[in-house]
């Protein structure tokens, strides 16, 4: 009798769908989503964050503020070096 051949266990896919936006990732991963600028994220606001493949992963999005895309990154930037000061 023939031994079966042993098939891979398939990894988790993640699919983040909330606040306006999609996050696929093919391995398993624990988003979490907090307020930016308030105590609870909405889809105009919010920060969500995840670790995968070895990286802690920061999503901020919020309104421009007439900002444009180089002071939006900065201002991003900030609140992920005052979220992580021993990393930054």
């Amino acid at each position: 009798m023939p031994t079966p051949e042993p098939t891979a266990t398939p990894e988790l896919e993640t699919v983040y769908s909330d606040y306006g936006f999609v996050i696929k990732l093919d391995r398993g991963a624990d988003i979490q989503a907090t307020g930016w600028t308030e105590v609870e994220p909405s889809v105009t606001r919010g920060l969500a964050s995840f670790a995968y493949g070895g990286v802690n992963t920061s999503l901020v999005w919020g309104p421009s503020e007439n900002r444009d895309t180089l002071q939006f990154l900065a201002s991003s930037y900030n609140v992920l070096r005052a979220a992580q000061p021993s990393i930054t």
